[in-house]
């Protein structure tokens, strides 16, 4: 059931470790609802963050995906801490011995803390921006206080790991070096990747191959 299962749902997906050349990553997407309203993404248009998986399911892959090897659990969406029982989920996959992971905008990590600060390894924090250019590229007023905010409550009162994930297009190119400023200053990690396109909404902001090898 759960080789059919990873394969078939549209939400999960497996990494694949080039050095042991084995699945070992269980990609979750529980919903595709998110609380932003970006300029380089558009699944903040789906407003539905009901999972289309219920817990018991959810729990029971956990299971079966330990028992066929994998040992990651990485959360995504969307917005994964949108979701009620992400919590949960997180609790399960750290008792039975995943390593876990999720990525958000941050816009409810303080809110969430007390629900995932004991069952999270590493926190992907996505970030194109400092101040009010993140709430201007996020088009969510109040987003990069609220990142603050979370990032000191972590830093703080837990030993869970934040990882700046950075997506680069056109809209924030010259962010580069304030958002290391800004990693630098809080002890963060960063990675840089560039934005991916969304037919009919994005496509204006994307690199051409030639300016993301001059950025990158």
């Amino acid at each position: 059931m759960a080789k059919k299962f990873l394969n078939e749902s549209y939400f999960i997906n497996t990494g694949i470790s080039i050095i042991k050349k084995r699945q070992f990553i269980l990609y979750h997407k529980p919903t595709t609802s998110c609380n932003c309203r970006c300029e380089f993404c558009d699944f903040w248009k789906n407003q539905d963050a009901s999972p289309s998986v219920k817990t018991p399911d959810v729990l029971n892959l956990l299971k079966e995906g330990w028992k066929n090897g994998l040992t990651t659990y990485s959360l995504w969406g969307g917005e994964p801490l949108m979701v009620p029982d992400l919590g949960v989920w997180l609790k399960q996959a750290k008792d039975i011995g995943y390593k876990t992971s999720l990525c958000t905008s941050g816009y409810l990590l303080e809110e969430r803390f007390e629900d995932i600060k004991d069952n999270i390894d590493i926190i992907l924090l996505s970030l194109e921006g400092v101040y009010a250019e993140q709430d201007r590229i996020r088009n969510t007023p109040g987003l990069f206080d609220r990142v603050i905010k979370g990032i000191i409550k972590f830093k703080s009162e837990s030993d869970v790991k934040i990882k700046i994930w950075s997506h680069i297009n056109r809209l924030n190119k010259d962010n580069i070096i304030p958002i290391l400023k800004f990693a630098v200053k809080f002890g963060l990690s960063v990675e840089f990747f560039p934005s991916n396109v969304f037919s009919d909404y994005n496509e204006k902001i994307i690199f051409s191959p030639e300016e993301k090898y001059r950025v990158f």
